[in-house]
Parts: C-alpha cells; sequence; structure tokens
C-alpha cells in the first residue's frame, strides 16, 4: 500500500503538476481513507459507493481539535482526493472501475 500511496504522490507532483500543498492534502487525504478501510476491513479495491458514503459521513460529525465540526470546504476536498486517486487507480489498472 505504501508503494501505492508514494505512486500517487509522484503522479499529482510530476504528471498533474499540483501544488505541494494540494498534493500534501491529498496525501493525508487519501491516508485517511485508507486507515478508514482498514478499521471497517474493506480492500480499496472492493470500496463502493456505500463505503464512500460512510466515509463521508463520519468526516461531516468529525470534530476538529479546534472543537468545531470539519468544514465544508476540506469535506469537498478529501471527495475531490478520493475522485483523483481512484482516477489513478484505474489508470494505473490496479481497479477496474
Amino acid at each position: 500500500m505504501e508503494d501505492l500511496k508514494e505512486q500517487f504522490e509522484l503522479y499529482l507532483r510530476f504528471e498533474l503538476k499540483y501544488s505541494e500543498f494540494t498534493i500534501k492534502n491529498y496525501c493525508l487525504d487519501v491516508q485517511n481513507f485508507l486507515d478508514f478501510l482498514e478499521e471497517v476491513k474493506v480492500d480499496y479495491k472492493d470500496v463502493n459507493k456505500n463505503v464512500i458514503r460512510n466515509y463521508m459521513e463520519r468526516r461531516a460529525r468529525h470534530i476538529t481539535y479546534r472543537g468545531s465540526p470539519e468544514s465544508t470546504r476540506s469535506i469537498r476536498r478529501a471527495m475531490s482526493s478520493l475522485k483523483k486517486f481512484y482516477a489513478f487507480l484505474k489508470f494505473r489498472k490496479y481497479v477496474d472501475s
């Protein structure tokens, strides 16, 4: 899994030419999602809409270290991160759809 995350980071950096800030946040979002998958015992290849919906609902209920709910902007970015990650996985043929 570490290899996939590193490849994704390189993809963002060199192929998409994203900023360091975006790369950092996308990679953090993907790591958080992979941690969630491990917790619920779902392989990244078996993810479906229900798994993503559950993850996003959890993010929406999450209280930050500041004591406030996670911002809508952060949740939208997380969704964008996951879309980009799965587009990368599909492009590299790690997943079928």
